[in-house]
């Protein structure tokens, strides 16, 4: 410095001026990182209260259908049991009816066994060895028959059978490619809606960063303002009084 400011005395509190400089910038860097942690952790906070009730909303819908579907199966077991009861009531009835007539004609069967025995004592052995030959004929043939007709039930029932599980394997195949694609793209979606959702986030959280430190700042500077209109008017009275302090030194010096 120069002329007049050279020679004037160090004005008091100038260390203490410094400090506090200094101690405005510490105080103002942590309110910025107050409030900037503050947003961050606000918004981290709502993140997981969205989720945790999300998840508490679908436990709770899953408990619901769960109880629904448990008080579905307990009536369906009870009608199971009942349905049970009244068809194993009628295939037993069926049974005793089947197994009484058989013993019937297994009597009846016994009975004419006895006098056809008692008759071949009487007869021609030749005659008799001949029927019985023509009977076991006749039965081999409705056996073969029997038989027959067992086989050809067997075949077309597995072949209905067969047709409807290959006609059901390519459709659950066919199905089950379908799904997994279908999978495959919601599941690209989410990671989109996801990565979306965390841009869109960061976009506006910065931007609202800037906006709450522009309204931070407004507000003080609208403190301040009054406060330096308040300094101008006494930095007109020191300019006045110095002034005067000038012109009375350069007289004293002149002096």
């Amino acid at each position: 410095s120069s002329g007049i400011n050279a020679e004037w005395p160090l004005r008091p509190g100038e260390r203490r001026h410094e400090e506090l400089k200094l101690e405005k910038r510490a105080v103002d860097r942590i309110t910025e990182d107050v409030r900037k942690a503050t947003k961050i952790e606000k918004k981290q906070n709502e993140n997981k209260i969205a989720q945790l009730q999300a998840a508490v909303d679908e436990d709770k819908a899953a408990l619901e259908a769960l109880e629904d579907s448990c008080g579905d199966l307990v009536v369906a077991l009870a009608n199971l049991e009942a349905d049970h009861a009244k068809a194993y009531a009628e295939q037993d009835k069926d049974y005793n009816e089947k197994r009484v007539f058989k013993q019937k004609l297994q009597f009846k069967e016994h009975q004419i066994i006895r006098k056809k025995m008692a008759l071949v004592k009487q007869c021609d052995p030749n005659d008799c060895f001949k029927l019985d030959l023509n009977q076991l004929e006749t039965e081999v043939k409705e056996w073969t028959e029997e038989q027959e007709k067992v086989k050809n039930f067997y075949d077309n029932t597995m072949n209905k059978q067969g047709n409807v599980l290959a006609k059901l394997e390519y459709q659950s195949k066919n199905i089950a490619r379908k799904v997994g694609k279908k999978r495959q793209e919601q599941a690209d979606l989410k990671l989109k809606i996801n990565a979306l959702k965390a841009q869109q986030e960061d976009e506006l959280h910065n931007k609202s960063l800037l906006i709450e430190r522009l309204e931070f700042d407004t507000a003080r500077l609208e403190t301040n303002a009054p406060r330096l209109e308040s300094d101008l008017e006494r930095l007109e009275v020191f300019k006045v009084k110095f002034e005067s302090m000038s012109q009375v030194k350069s007289l004293y010096d002149m002096a």
